[in-house]
């Protein structure tokens, strides 16, 4: 709910589904709903619902929904209930902004055709947005789930907006596509934070924000720039077989023990931004990247090594490695003659503390 507001006023379930019901719009704001919000059982038109074979075929959705033509607005409100939309398309507006819900919230397989606006909202028991199409821009920034939080398998269209928000028991974001901007800058992701499968189409926006527990974005693939400045990764799990096709930005990040990139796709001119990164080991590959020029751009003394017979130390500055020939050069003008000795092995990226 809004920091400043109490509600007062009761409101019973029963009545806001009949008005739903009769098609007419819903505007509550600072009430205290009783009851369940089971909008699935409500008699309402059915509609034909475009879906692709995969989504029939692999996701099970239906080509058949319910549609809801009431815009939906209960906002700095207490949902005392469980609130139940299920494979319903949601033909206007659903605001929620600042509400508590209390129960389990269940919006599988449902479509928003306009916005979906949850920002400010807290979420006490299971919240599932798992195989959903937000149609328009979705907010959730500045939320609290205090259980998993499924969006799995779900499209976003528009720009999804996650920023400031707390996973406190893990997320799933598997197999989610987003189609515009994801911003998740500032978040807290407790426990798992699953993106695995995931496709950034405009790439992803993950400033400071903190993953508590396993990070997984193993094949997941980014179109375009994605950032995690200032950022810290817990226990970091690695980005296995990930497609990154622009840079990557972990400038200022922490991570709490080693950064593995196992199987990773990096898409021609690549540049890895680690200025300032704080990590222990960071693990690459050299046969993901040789068809590429990647760039490693850093401020501290490190090392790196492509194994126990190649050793060399570089300053702050920008190591490029040619993925062609493997030639590799110093930024501030010194070459480097000479090739990589074992262009196959696993390149390690130690951070020292040398002065």
């Amino acid at each position: 709910m809004g920091k400043n507001t109490v509600a007062t006023n009761s409101v019973l379930a029963r009545d806001i589904l009949t008005e739903i019901e009769n098609g007419k719009d819903v505007k509550y704001d600072n009430v205290i709903i009783k009851g369940d919000l089971d909008i699935s059982k409500l008699i309402l038109k059915r509609i034909y619902a475009k879906r692709s074979e995969y989504e029939i075929a692999i996701l099970n959705l239906s080509d058949i929904i319910k549609r809801v033509d009431s815009q939906i607005t209960i906002s700095n409100s207490i949902i005392d209930g469980k609130v139940i939309a299920s494979n319903i398309c949601l033909g206007e507006i659903i605001n929620f902004f600042g509400s508590e819900f209390k129960g389990d919230v269940d919006f599988r397989k449902s479509q928003f055709r306009k916005g979906a606006y949850f920002s400010g909202s807290s979420f006490g028991g299971d919240t599932n947005f798992s195989e959903s199409e937000f149609c328009r821009a979705a907010y959730f920034s500045k939320c609290r789930f205090s259980d998993v939080a499924y969006f799995n398998g779900s499209l976003f269209r528009k720009n999804a907006y996650f920023s400031g928000s707390n996973f406190c028991k893990g997320s799933d974001f598997g197999r989610t596509e987003f189609n515009e901007n994801a911003y998740f800058g500032g978040t807290h992701l407790c426990e798992v934070a699953d993106f695995s499968g995931s496709h950034f189409l405009k790439g992803g926006e993950f400033r400071g924000s903190e993953f508590g527990g396993d990070a997984n974005f193993r094949r997941s693939q980014f179109d375009q720039d994605t950032y995690f400045n200032e950022s810290k990764f817990i226990n970091p799990k690695g980005s296995g077989k990930s497609t990154f096709d622009k840079k990557v930005d972990f400038g200022e990040a922490k991570f709490i023990g080693d950064l593995l990139f196992d199987d990773v796709i990096f898409d021609q001119t690549f540049i890895l931004n680690i200025n300032k990164l704080r990590f222990n080991n960071f693990y690459i590959q050299w046969n993901i990247i040789r068809d590429c020029n990647v760039s490693f751009r850093f401020y501290d003394w490190i090392s790196a090594k492509g194994n126990f017979l190649f050793w060399y130390r570089l300053r702050g500055g920008e190591l490029l490695i040619n993925g062609s020939n493997g030639n590799y050069t110093y930024n501030d003008g010194v070459k480097i003659v000479g090739f990589l000795l074992f262009p196959n092995g696993l390149w390690t990226i130690e951070r020292n503390n040398y002065k």
